[in-house]
Order: C-alpha cells, then structure tokens, then sequence
C-alpha cells in the first residue's frame, strides 16, 4: 500500500468520525443547536435526518477502515515460490549446496525436497508484480523474470555457461570505456571497463553448441556499431570506428 493511499484513507476515516461525533453531540447533548440550525422542522423529522447523516457517515467510515485494514493485510502479505530445476541434459536436479538459486530482490532460496522455495514479501515486489530469478550449478545456468501474484512453481531449464572476453579500441587503438556489450538472442550486457575490456557469460540456448560462434554486438554514442560473429577462445578485439 502507498503512503498516498494510506493517507487518504485515514483523512476519510477521520472525517467521517469527526462528522458523526459532531451529529451524536447534537442530537444528544445540545438539542437547542440542532433545533436552531433546522429552523422550525419538525421535531421528529430533524431527528430523522441527523440519523440517516450518522448512518450514512458511519458507512464511509466503516469502509476506510476496512478499506485500510485490507490493503495493510496485503502488504505484509508473504508469497512462496517454488523452484524446480533441470539440468541441461534434461534430468531433474536435487536440491543441495552445489545448486545456487537467489533473486537480487529477496535473495537466496532455501533448498527443500528436490526444489528450492522463496518467500517474498509482497512490499519487496516492484510495482509491475515481476522479480527476476537466477540459478547456477557449476558451469550451468538460468534466469527467469517471474510475475509474483499468479506464479506458485517456477521450472527452470539450466544451460551450458559460455564466456567471451575481449577488448573494444577505436581505429587508433585507444580503448573504448563504456561501451555497451551484448549477445545475439540473449539480455545479458555488460559495459567495457576504463581499459576497453570486457568478460560477459551467457547460457547457451535451445541446440546450440559450445563450439558455435557467437554474434557479438556492441555499441556506444558517437561510435558506429558493431555486429559481428566471434569465437568464445581466447581474447576478441572489436573495433569501433568514430561517427564522422
């Protein structure tokens, strides 16, 4: 729940029972003032009208309060989430130490009967409902990026891990920090560092192959792109020419 929505709703709850303290003084206590307030309406009818205020009052104020109470219910709300992982040749991974599953946003996850289980508070969740996922087993990886609320059991597929490391230079041969470096078909990026180089792992995916060539990319303002296919051995050198 926000601070804006939580405001709200207690400046409704207590307007609400500011209104029916003030109509129960009145009816109760300082009948003269309601009188002199109505002019000369019946009696009955006065008496009539200020219930019907105090009911109607009272709903919203019941309705803020129960409106505040659920919404501080959901908040604190724990939701779990279970992992359950395969290895890339396709069997089933038991849970143990040599299995690494965490999130950046509730961190690691406790191993439990062949899976791994998350309890998420819900005032740890972004405000678009999704937190991203990580497994790891030795070489082996996986990522998802899961919706909170309508997930319960997570299956994850661990992929062979490939490294490609290298430098970015400009046509003089000045390295090139800051560039943003990225592979083909996957989210993972890094940027080079102040010495232009760059180690950046990736999971292979589908059928591919250690052995295949990777399509690099790697691009930075005011240099033109790069686009190219390279091999995970040894050390690459992109060069980034200046836009002219």
């Amino acid at each position: 729940m926000t601070v804006a929505i939580r405001n709200v709703t207690l400046l409704t709850a207590g307007f609400g029972l500011l209104i029916l303290a003030v109509g129960v003084y009145w009816l109760f206590w300082k009948p003269e003032l309601l009188k002199r307030t109505l002019g000369h309406t019946n009696e009955a009818a006065r008496k009539w009208l200020l219930l019907v205020m105090a009911i109607l009052t009272l709903g919203v104020t019941t309705t803020s309060v129960v409106q505040y109470l659920l919404e501080r219910r959901a908040a604190n709300a724990i939701y779990y989430l279970r992992v359950r992982l395969q290895a890339p040749e396709g069997y089933p991974l038991a849970s143990s130490t040599a299995v690494r599953v965490w999130s950046p946003f509730v961190g690691e996850a406790s191993p439990s009967e062949g899976s791994w289980t998350f309890a998420v508070p819900a005032r740890s969740v972004p405000p678009d409902g999704r937190i991203s996922i990580f497994a790891q087993a030795g070489a082996d990886a996986a990522s998802a990026n899961v919706l909170v609320s309508n997930t319960k059991t997570i299956e994850m597929v661990l992929r062979r891990l490939r490294v490609v490391r290298g430098i970015v230079v400009d046509e003089s041969g000045r390295p090139v920090a800051g560039a943003v470096v990225g592979v083909g078909g996957h989210s993972e990026q890094v940027l080079t560092t102040n010495e232009g180089s760059f180690a950046l792992q990736f999971p292979t995916l589908g059928n591919a192959s250690e052995n295949d060539l990777i399509p690099l990319r790697v691009e930075k303002s005011g240099y033109v792109s790069s686009e190219t296919y390279v091999s995970s051995e040894g050390l690459v050198t992109i060069v980034l020419p200046t836009v002219r």
